[in-house]
């Protein structure tokens, strides 16, 4: 319950202060319009903040020093604050903004993605470049790796028939025509393996095998390419069992898969490290704004 006026404060104008106070006054009495102002003037003004310190630099977070009658800054806004108080006052576009900005330290180059008004000295985020950049090294490693295999690791005849191999596995027909090499016998002939074979020297852009002392031993008179028609899907079992010895088309390509997926993993760590950056960064934030 409010108490009741009984003080009174009084004082002298001469005709034009008065006027010129009834003019201020606007619709309220001139005697009520006085009692508000000198109110608000006599109202101890809130204490004045400190700078704050944000990662190593010092940020000015004060509040201004004087207010109009009407507590409003004097001319409105910041543009009406003393050139002093404008340059303590909040950094980002009003005194009455609750948001601190973090001040980065000087001579910084890159913009932070998640605020296009912060400037830093290094790069939290990835530039948009990053991610197609690491798809392009995992494509390279995962060939890298399957030329390194089919040069190394797989056998000759692996080598040869490869393309037969993946064409046979997506047959469009029924039939196709392949070549394949055999072993001439004085009795036989039969497809040759990888036990009967060894490379010999490349002629006319082909790849060229002679028969093992082994194969030689049991008979074996010479090597020949023959072509005639297979069903797709028996040349694709053939093929898988005696040459690949049983490794599937997705057998073959794991170790490149693997390897590409371990490229792409790496590069997520840094992604992630930038990801708990930012999170500790906003945490710190609000926290002192708590403060």
């Amino acid at each position: 319950m409010s108490s009741s006026r009984t003080k009174c404060l009084s004082t002298k104008l001469t005709q034009a202060e008065y006027a010129t106070l009834a003019r201020a006054a606007g619709a309220q009495t001139p005697s009520a319009w006085a009692r508000d102002v000198l109110l608000r003037a006599a109202t101890p003004a809130p204490p004045k903040r400190e700078p704050v310190e944000h990662h190593g630099t010092r940020e000015r977070v004060d509040l201004p020093r004087a207010v109009d009658a009407r507590g409003d800054h004097p001319g409105g806004g910041r543009q009406g604050l003393p050139a002093e108080d404008r340059a303590t006052s909040w950094t980002r576009g009003s005194v009455s903004d609750p948001t601190p900005r973090v001040a980065w330290p000087s001579g910084s180059t890159g913009r932070s993605s998640r605020d296009p008004n912060r400037t830093a000295n290094w790069t939290l985020t990835r530039s948009s470049a990053w991610v197609p950049a690491m798809l392009i090294l995992a494509c390279i490693s995962a060939v890298g790796i399957n030329t390194y295999r089919y040069v190394r690791i797989w056998t000759p005849l692996q080598r040869q028939y490869l393309s037969s191999y993946v064409w046979s596995a997506v047959p469009m027909i029924g039939n196709g025509s392949y070549e394949l090499l055999t072993i001439v016998d004085p009795t036989r002939h039969r497809t040759a393996l990888d036990a009967d074979v060894v490379p010999a020297v490349r002629t006319a852009g082909r790849d060229t095998f002679a028969l093992t002392a082994t194969a030689v031993s049991r008979g074996s008179v010479r090597l020949a390419w023959q072509s005639s028609d297979w069903d797709h899907i028996a040349l694709h079992a053939f093929l898988g069992h005696w040459i690949y010895q049983d490794q599937t088309l997705l057998d073959l390509a794991r170790p490149a898969l693997w390897g590409a997926l371990a490229v792409l993993v790496a590069a997520m760590v840094p992604v992630l490290s930038d990801e708990i950056a930012w999170a500790v960064i906003r945490r710190a934030e609000r926290s002192q704004w708590k403060r």
